[in-house]
C-alpha cells in the first residue's frame, strides 16, 4: 500500500483488502524455478520476531537472513547481508522504525522495506512511509497477507 495509493484522508484499517490480482505467495506456475527472495526482520518484541522467523523459514522461495532487535542491529545486518526485502517495526529502540528504514535504503538501496506495526495513526504509517518503507502491514494481519506483500518485493512482480 503505497501513499499513491491510498490517501492520507484514510485510516490503514479502511484501506481496501488486496484483490485477486495481488501475488499469491507459493503459487508457481509448475516448472518454473524461482530464486529465494531474501528477507530480513527487524522487530523488538521477541515473541512477533519469532513468529516472523518461524514463518518464512517455513515459506518455500523465502530465506530468512536475520532478525533484528532493535534499529541498529537491523542496519548492520542490512549492510552485511543486503536482503531483498526487510520487515521493519515502526517503533523499536535504537532510533526507530524510521530510522531503520532510511538507513537500510542508503546501505542498501535495493532493498525493499515492508514497514509492520500495531500502530494505525497516520503519523507512524506516514513516517514510515516517508522513511522509504513502500508498505505498511497492521500485527495481527493474516500470515498469508504478510506472505503476499514479500512476495509482491520480488524484483519480476514489482508493479
Amino acid at each position: 500500500m503505497s501513499r499513491a495509493a491510498y490517501g492520507r484522508e484514510n485510516p490503514p484499517a479502511e484501506w481496501p483488502a488486496p484483490g485477486p490480482a495481488w501475488f499469491d505467495p507459493g503459487v508457481w506456475p509448475e516448472g518454473d524455478t524461482v530464486e529465494s527472495i531474501r528477507v530480513l526482520v527487524a522487530e523488538d518484541a521477541p515473541i512477533v520476531r519469532q513468529a516472523l522467523a518461524a514463518l518464512l523459514s517455513a515459506e518455500p522461495g523465502v530465506e530468512l537472513v536475520g532478525a533484528a532487535e532493535d534499529a541498529v542491529e537491523a542496519i548492520e545486518l542490512a549492510r552485511r547481508e543486503l536482503p531483498d526485502v526487510a520487515i521493519v517495526d515502526a517503533r523499536m529502540p535504537g532510533g526507530g522504525g524510521a530510522r531503520a528504514v532510511r538507513e537500510i535504503l542508503l546501505h542498501s538501496p535495493s532493498t525493499v522495506v515492508v514497514a509492520l506495526s500495531a500502530h494505525t495513526d497516520r503519523e507512524s504509517v506516514f513516517e514510515m512511509l516517508d522513511a522509504g518503507a513502500v508498505d505498511y502491514i497492521i500485527k495481527g494481519t493474516p500470515a498469508k497477507a504478510i506472505l503476499s506483500a514479500i512476495g509482491r518485493c520480488r524484483p519480476e512482480v514489482r508493479i
